[in-house]
């Protein structure tokens, strides 16, 4: 196991309140301030609006952890951030040797969330019927499908 630098230190609360603010602010800014003026304003689908927003936040969040990476280490190599970021081959929990095998484990993960989201994307034509037919929806059958429906970017069903 590789050890920690001794001169790590611990941020002071102030120091931590404030990387909180820098990085998170904006977000909740882009979020409930910006977006919802920029979907009164442009002819976009609301989500499509909103999801672009987040996609700038999170832009914002990376150059932030970047700037703190660079202030404390004083550069931005790929060993640094290697290291900054556990970016590590896997070890074995019995005897603590990399084992580059088990990354095989986490590409099969990935191969099974990029399934199963592909599937979300070639199911939509029947999503406004799963919305009718769904047992939590509270709001009634048409608010869903209106909701559904105003946020694509194309209609998914005649129905809508």
């Amino acid at each position: 196991m590789t050890k920690a630098p001794p001169d790590i230190r611990q941020y002071a609360l102030a120091r931590i309140v404030g990387l909180w603010a820098i990085a998170a602010l904006p977000m909740g800014l882009l979020a409930w301030v910006i977006a919802p003026l920029l979907i009164t304003r442009v002819r976009q689908p609301p989500a499509l609006v909103f999801w672009l927003m987040m996609i700038v936040g999170m832009a914002w969040q990376s150059a932030v952890s970047l700037w703190v990476v660079y202030r404390e280490e004083g550069n931005l190599r790929w060993s640094t951030l290697r290291r900054r970021t556990w970016l590590n081959a896997p070890r074995d929990p019995q005897t603590g040797n990399p084992r580059a095998r088990l990354v095989w484990w986490l590409l099969l993960c990935l191969f099974i969330a990029f399934i199963s989201l592909g599937l979300g994307i070639l199911l939509p034509p029947f999503a406004p019927y799963f919305l009718r037919r769904s047992p939590g929806n509270l709001a009634g059958n048409t608010a869903s499908l209106r909701l559904y429906c105003g946020n694509s970017v194309r209609s998914p069903s005649p129905r809508c």
